[in-house]
């Protein structure tokens, strides 16, 4: 009946013969009669449809009133297609509006071929086509240009979906936080056409959902005023609030769409909210395999009931693949993180634009001079009466909110810092550096201009990266940091044990400064003896590559006692002074509240003495293995070869067994005499690998831990 929709074209010059004044008087006449006649032609266009099994469910689910409006919709669409005044313009306007709109309900393309068919039918069937002949022509004409344009806008909507689903393949395997994932994925989607608002959430440890983040100011407003509301408070489970498509989705785990939000039954709870912010349907998405809890519900929102075509499906089907992936990706490194709603990130990034950040101090104890060689930078934010700490904020901080986080706070570190040594304190500031900083030019611009503006001198700011695994790939890390330290300032690797660090990046990479984990010495309380020996290597290997090494965490004398025995070169945390504001350091810096250092060589504590005798045995180890290295040498080497009457090897066991004696017998007063006694005679008769030595440690350190 119809032309192919690729017959006509924009360039087509029988385009112009579709319009203009040549169909003026006899479209005239067709568009006078059809104007009588839409109604019913809208009548009998809404009986054909509900025969096509494609649209049954579509045309089912509209309510009287919609239905209403979706004829006179039609009605006013085929008097404008008969209009004499028509233009190419005008009609290229309408059809792609129109096409729009069915491409947002679900129409296919099929359907929308078989929808003017059936149109042009009921036509025939109430006018008169002998008399409208030639109009009839036209107007067939007019309805294949109809189709080509409103295939035009398909094709295009199709080739935005896959644009997005390009932009979030990229997210997922690029992006590492959880909060710049929602953020990001929300403004791409939500700038997508079919989308009419969009959000992100988790359930609570009540159940209670709560999206983290929101695109559109209608989606906001929505989801504000549910989570206000407790009867209409999403939720998990079998009352009303947990059966709409989200609660269905997170205990289904599967999609779940709503085609007409205005006659759904499940959605009865929300309906005139929803239908007020503009949404008529929706579809909720488990960010989930089949076979596992989910992660997040993704929610998107349409102006116009349906949905459910091919492209669609496929198309939400694609995104939650791809969503689900980004979060077992980031969820496997970085763990679940906690859930934030989006109304208090939004606070939180509010806050952190104005004069709320407050840099808090956190003093940094030299354990050779016994001096304060520097402070630590902490973030706080303050909101009212309560005061956040990075633990809180960090998780809810988008790549932007750190980097503003960062400028502030680098800003208020170096104007003190220079303050601070103006008047006599040679102390310096570290600041944590983010790990995407050393993708992003800015960061490293701004050090520059603040060092200037503060009149800090470079030297004065360490510069403290947290986890450089985290680095976006592509980053040339070295060169980065090399950047950094030809500005002057000073480099740590912050948290050496807690991660993912390795041998080859504290060799490589520039670092004047290691600090150890406070969770390594956390474990001091379960066990001390596995505390020490950890902390001592790091320690030792990070002195044995030139780096200094700053211990976190210390939080009593006992910890502060052992670490100097281990041979730190600084220490921090609650046992030298807990974090504070600039005006509160002022004062402790002048009244010089600085702890004693300990006497290593007369430990009072038991994390002490453990640390002592560790330190002690390990010389034994270094003593006992040389001597060992020097029987095998002598035997097998060439060293066996060069020896007459009297073998070099028995020379250098010679110096050896003296020094082994010496030192067995030089224990220190750990315990009481006998224990003592017993270890050094057991390292004298049997050897520092045998059991009867073994034996008798344990001894040693439970008397230790017994206080004798």
């Amino acid at each position: 009946m119809f032309a192919p929709p690729d017959v006509l074209t924009g360039d087509d010059p029988e385009i112009v013969q579709l319009y203009g004044c040549r169909h003026v008087q006899y479209m005239a006449a067709l568009q006078a009669d059809v104007r009588k006649a839409a109604g019913r032609v809208a009548d009998q266009f809404q009986r054909k449809l509900r025969k096509l099994p494609s649209l049954t469910r579509l045309v089912d689910s509209l309510s009287a009133r919609e239905l209403a409006e979706f004829k006179s919709a039609q009605a006013r669409e085929l008097v404008a297609l008969a209009c004499p005044d028509l233009t190419e313009q005008s009609h290229a306007s309408a059809a792609r509006a129109t096409g729009l709109r069915n491409a947002i309900l679900g129409v296919s393309r099929e359907e929308i071929a078989d929808g003017f068919g059936l149109l042009l039918a009921s036509l025939h069937e109430e006018l008169n086509t002998h008399r409208h002949a030639a109009a009839f022509c036209t107007l067939g004409r007019r309805i294949v240009r109809e189709l080509t344009l409103q295939f035009q806008v398909y094709a295009e909507l199709q080739g935005s979906r896959n644009e997005v689903l390009a932009q979030v393949t990229h997210l997922a395997w690029t992006v590492d936080s959880y909060t710049d994932l929602i953020h990001s994925v929300m403004r791409i989607i939500g700038a997508h056409a079919e989308v009419a608002g969009c959000c992100v959430g988790r359930p609570d440890s009540e159940g209670f959902f709560h999206y983290e983040s929101v695109f559109g100011p209608q989606t906001e407003d929505y989801i504000n005023a549910l989570e206000k509301d407790a009867r209409q408070r999403i939720s998990i489970g079998d009352q009303p609030q947990g059966r709409g498509p989200t609660g269905r989705a997170w205990t289904n785990r599967r999609i779940e769409q709503s085609i007409n939000l205005a006659t759904d039954p499940a959605v009865a709870t929300w309906r005139s909210r929803a239908l007020a912010a503009g949404f008529h349907s929706s579809v909720a998405i488990p960010l989930c395999t089949p076979d596992e809890e989910p992660r997040a519900v993704l929610a998107l929102y349409r102006k116009l009931p349906g949905g459910h075509s091919n492209e669609q499906v496929a198309f939400v089907q694609q995104l939650q693949s791809l969503l689900a992936f980004a979060l077992e990706r980031i969820e496997d490194r970085n763990g679940r993180s906690s859930t934030i709603p989006y109304a208090t990130r939004k606070k939180w990034s509010a806050l952190l634009r104005s004069d709320c950040l407050e840099m808090h101090y956190q003093p940094i104890l030299d354990l050779e001079t016994g001096a304060i060689s520097s402070v630590e930078a902490l973030a706080r934010l303050r909101g009212g009466d309560e005061l956040l700490t990075p633990g809180q904020l960090l998780p809810a901080c988008t790549s932007e909110d750190l980097l503003e986080l960062f400028m502030r706070g680098l800003e208020q570190a170096t104007r003190n810092v220079s303050r601070w040594r103006a008047a006599g304190f040679a102390i310096k500031v570290t600041v944590n550096l983010p790990p995407v900083a050393l993708a992003d030019s800015r960061y490293f611009e701004h050090t520059r201009q603040t060092l200037e503006a503060a009149s800090c001198p470079p030297h004065a700011l360490m510069l403290e990266i947290l986890e450089t695994e985290d680095v976006p790939a592509g980053v040339e890390i070295r060169r980065e940091l090399d950047k950094y330290r030809r500005l002057g300032v000073g480099l740590a690797q912050d948290d050496l044990g807690a991660g993912y660090s390795s041998l080859a990046r504290l060799r490589d990479l520039p670092f004047d400064c290691i600090k150890i984990d406070r969770g390594i010495v956390s474990r001091a309380d379960q066990d001390p003896c596995d505390m020490l020996k950890f902390a001592s290597q790091l320690i030792r290997l990070s002195h044995s590559m030139g780096k200094s090494v700053t211990v976190e965490g210390i939080e009593n004398p006992a910890l502060l006692e052992a670490m100097a025995i281990l041979g730190a070169d600084r220490v921090q945390g609650f046992a030298i002074a807990r974090p504070m504001s600039a005006r509160q350091l002022d004062a402790w810096l002048a009244c010089a509240v600085v702890p004693a250092l300990p006497d290593p060589a007369r430990p009072s504590s038991r994390l002490g003495k453990l640390a002592q005798l560790l330190i002690w045995e390990e010389s034994l180890r270094m003593l006992a293995l040389a001597k060992s290295q020097t029987r095998r040498l002598s035997a097998r080497g060439p060293f066996s070869r060069q020896v007459s009457t009297t073998s070099k090897a028995d020379d250098v066991e010679d110096l050896i067994d003296p020094l082994l004696k010496e030192l067995s017998n030089s224990l220190p007063n750990l315990a009481d005499d006998i224990s003592r006694m017993q270890l050094v005679t057991a390292v004298i008769r049997y050897g520092v690998e045998s059991w009867q030595y073994l034996r008798a440690r344990r001894r040693l350190v439970d008397r230790i831990a017994d206080g004798a």
